[in-house]
């Protein structure tokens, strides 16, 4: 037994098991009792990440083996080298684990949406505009953790930025008032109200869900990620301004120099 020499080693590493071998689970529990067995490791298995993939927290007390140059025959092991030595080929390959991020699919360009409003680009002060999105759930390919992969994009909300200090975030995309059977000016889920006359920037962040799968493990099926990728549009440049109602008695067709024409 070392003395004196032991230093405490802590790492996540994911243990994933060839394909001919039984499964993950019972691959980890094979590890986990020999590793323990053999007095080098404590070890859990952790929660599943994909199909053939556990994460395993292993925890070891610095040991030795006989060979070394250092004084005594002993040498120091790294915590992958002990794995491989006491596990060899059951427990497979032995991996670093890297948590998979948002921003790691903004490489595959998912699409930005569209900002549309009606009417287009103005709006009259104290009543409704209407604004709603142009964008559907699309797939890409690219590379994810340097690994062909393939990610698919799905709208999960919608947060509207209107340039005055107000914001609105919904489930749905919006639609056009015609496509509402609705009159123009009429309030809907996705109208915005401009108190005062100006000129506003008003945008549009998509919260894009996200499901992948690697290709190589493509028989798998899509993999959900935890979170969302935020993308925004172009800007809507919108102008309001204030307006006045008068009652004539004809159109401005009719009388091109009435009130207001």
């Amino acid at each position: 037994m070392l003395t004196g020499r032991s230093a405490v080693l802590s790492l996540l590493i994911i243990l994933m098991a060839p394909a001919s071998m039984a499964t993950a689970a019972d691959q980890a529990d094979v590890c986990t009792s020999f590793g323990q067995s053999q007095g080098y490791c404590e070890s859990s298995v952790g929660a599943s990440t994909r199909a053939g993939e556990f994460i395993l927290d292993a925890k070891t007390s610095g040991s030795a083996v006989p060979g070394s140059e250092s004084s005594g025959g002993i040498k120091q092991e790294t915590l992958e080298e002990r794995y491989a030595r006491t596990c060899g080929s059951r427990c497979g390959d032995l991996y670093v684990a890297t948590v998979i991020r948002a921003t790691d699919f903004e490489s595959f360009r998912p699409r930005k949406p569209i900002a549309l409003s009606e009417p287009v680009s103005w709006a009259a002060v104290g009543l409704p505009a209407n604004f709603y999105a142009e964008i559907e759930p699309h797939t890409i390919e690219g590379t994810l953790l340097g690994r062909p992969a393939v990610a698919r994009f799905t709208p999960a909300s919608y947060r509207w930025n209107f340039g005055d200090g107000h914001s609105l975030t919904t489930r749905g995309k919006g639609s056009q008032w015609k496509t509402q059977s609705l009159k123009e000016f009429s309030d809907t889920a996705t109208s915005h109200t401009f108190d005062r006359p100006g000129d506003y920037s008003v945008t549009l962040t998509v919260n894009y869900s996200i499901e992948y799968y690697y290709e190589e493990n493509a028989d798998g099926g899509w993999e959900e990620f935890i979170g969302y990728l935020p993308i925004a549009s172009e800007p809507i440049p919108m102008h309001v301004a204030s307006v006045k109602t008068v009652l004539v008695s004809k159109t401005c067709l009719q009388n091109p120099t009435g009130p207001g024409c």
